[in-house]
């Protein structure tokens, strides 16, 4: 009863989420059917299952087989508990050092604990420009990638190449002939794709990134974003391309022939990745003089460079859409519309004391040449420009700590910083209720195990072996490069109601043993030899049923949740093995020290 309902607790947090989080709402289906499986489970083995026994098992025929492999290990297991005993702190001491040892991974994995989102079949392929290029110079891009990828499309896998683009942007798809069973096959393809990919002058390939993703939270590895905040527009442009250059200055540039940790591939200021402007600054004397308004040549201008629309006429093959401007023929370059030149020379009608003339835009104003920042947000009403440096290897602690350690030689002036570049998402709220969910799921647990075993030391020492020996999780995370992401935390929670289980077990038999007069030492030994088989048939049979989970990597409804398996696999293993090992110690030194407690206080009391 204390195993199923242990397990069964751990899940009432994701029942009862928030409704209008999307994660609880995906979650909270889960979790019930877990919970209502797990109580029928325990309603059978408790009726049906002693009904069955009878007539399974012959009455008067002795069923016990003879096991010496297991006799054998129950005997090894049975010394080696009364050497832990004897040796508890020093048990103590390595059970912690091989807890403290899943630090490493953990600080090294990627996280990813946002929304969940389905991993598409095809290939992402965007495009990312120096300046604001047309739609006709992005599709010469765009064709040289066809070429490119449709002329080995047998060595690479690809079954078609799909693109769209338009003015400023592009992406295309790549489409692999057999669709993709694990992240690693995903993770193949896309460095096969990347190789095959020609070099283009001011062309950056995003591969793998989703626009919608990126916008909710930066998913390249490789990038780190640092944001300049302040209040003054002006004076945050001229920081953000300051600290630009700084970080080229201070920072390694890489190579990406031979990628080095720490290199850097590129820095973009806030002006790198926006769009060329022409500004256009009226002369207020020379429009008073001749009589015109601002909006008068801005009029103009619009119909010079944007036209005017005029409706569609039908033709043979479609409607045509007609357009008036003042120049619209072809100029130098292959573009439409006038250039630099001709915007120079459109002329305006005017009235002078002469009559009726024209006067060139020209003699009006002067031009301006310049770039708009591609992105600028406001947190907590604090303007924030974004300064990004791009690394050839995908490591971000590293990463960051570079970045940190060049932007700590930067001297701002008063009222400005940098800090952290916060993207438009749910991660930090997700992040938060994930951290609050397992906390409860901790405390009902335990709550649990006390209310059964009517005692706190002896659930504290369950829990805190059992949780202590899950540093196979994230062991297993690290070895197979698997994301940490809302289905990990799923085969977290599952986790935690599992490896108690074990626990419960042995700590059980050892409390009915000593019941019968047997001194503790030898109750926690021969409590370990009894329940050793089914401790290893459990956890045995479970860790291979999600063998087929950890081969063949299934999605559903396009997500991975192999990383279930993969924490429930890894934790179980090694949390059986702590269980076994390091429980019997562990709770027989805090039997001691709350006995040494009491009767402290006891002396302190007289």
């Amino acid at each position: 009863v204390a195993s199923t309902l242990s397990s069964v607790i751990v899940f009432l947090p994701l029942v009862f989420g928030d409704p209008a989080d999307p994660m609880s709402a995906l979650l909270s289906p889960l979790g019930l059917t877990f919970a209502i499986v797990l109580l029928c489970s325990l309603g059978i083995s408790q009726t049906l299952v002693p009904l069955l026994m009878p007539v399974v098992l012959r009455p008067g025929v002795s069923h016990v087989r003879a096991t010496p492999v297991l006799d054998r290990v129950g005997a090894a297991y049975q010394w080696l508990i009364r050497r832990t005993l004897r040796w508890r702190r020093t048990a103590l001491v390595v059970s912690l050092g091989l807890a403290a040892s899943a630090a490493y991974p953990a600080m090294t994995l990627n996280y990813n604990l946002s929304e969940l989102e389905p991993k598409p079949d095809e290939l992402e392929i965007g495009l990312q420009f120096v300046g604001s290029p047309g739609f006709k110079e992005i599709g010469g891009h765009i064709e040289v990638i066809e070429r490119a990828l449709l002329a080995q499309k047998d060595a690479l896998g690809i079954a078609h190449v799909s693109c769209r683009y338009s003015d400023f942007w592009g992406r295309c798809s790549a489409h692999p002939v057999t669709r993709a069973e694990s992240e690693a096959d995903v993770e193949a393809f896309k460095e096969k794709v990347g190789k095959a990919l020609p070099e283009q002058a001011g062309i950056r390939y995003l591969l793998g990134e989703d626009n919608q993703r990126m916008w909710r939270g930066n998913g390249d590895r490789r990038e780190v974003e640092i944001a300049i905040k302040g209040e003054d527009m002006g004076v945050l442009m001229e920081l953000g391309e300051a600290a630009a250059e700084h970080l080229r200055r201070t920072m390694t540039r890489g190579e990406a022939e031979h990628p080095e940790p720490g290199a850097y591939d590129a820095v973009i200021g806030p002006y790198d990745e926006g769009s060329r402007e022409l500004h256009v600054r009226l002369d207020t004397a020379s429009l008073r003089r001749y009589g015109l308004r601002a909006d008068d040549v801005a009029r103009l201008i619009q119909t010079a460079f944007q036209g005017l629309p005029l409706g569609q006429v039908r033709a043979p093959d479609g409607e045509i859409e007609l357009r008036l401007s003042a120049d619209g023929g072809p100029q130098a370059g292959g573009e439409d519309g006038p250039n630099l030149e001709a915007l120079r020379d459109l002329k305006i009608p005017v009235t002078t004391a002469n009559g009726p003339g024209e006067v060139a835009v020209g003699s009006l104003a002067t031009f301006e040449r310049t770039r708009s920042p591609y992105f600028v947000q406001r947190v907590d009403r604090e303007t924030q420009v974004k300064v990004k440096v791009r690394f050839f290897v995908p490591d971000p602690q590293k990463n960051r700590k570079a970045v940190d350690e060049a932007m700590a030689s930067f001297a701002f002036p008063a009222g400005y910083s940098s800090g952290d570049w916060v993207r438009w998402s749910r991660r930090g709220s997700s992040q938060s209720d994930t951290l609050i969910n397992l906390c409860l799921c901790l405390l009902l647990v335990y709550a649990v195990m006390a209310s059964l075993f009517e005692s706190f030391l002896q659930p504290l020492a369950i829990l805190m072996t059992c949780l202590l020996g899950c540093l196979g999780a994230p062991w297993a995370m690290w070895w197979t490069s698997t994301t940490v992401d809302t289905t990990a935390m799923v085969g977290l929670f599952i986790l935690i109601g599992i490896v108690v289980n074990n626990g419960i077990m042995l700590i059980d038999r050892a409390i009915q043993i000593r019941a019968t007069g047997v001194p503790r030492d030898e109750a926690l030994a021969i409590a370990g030899r009894d329940r050793l088989r089914p401790i290893l048939m459990t956890a045995g049979t479970t860790i291979l049923g999600l063998v087929p989970m950890l081969v063949h990597h299934p999605t559903l409804a396009g997500v991975y949740y192999h990383a279930i398996a993969l924490v429930i696999a890894g934790g179980l293993l090694t949390s059986t093995v702590v269980t076994l090992v390091f429980l019997p110690a562990t709770y027989s030194l805090l039997e001691d020290i709350a006995r040494a407690t009491v009767a402290g206080w006891r002396r302190f009391g007289r």
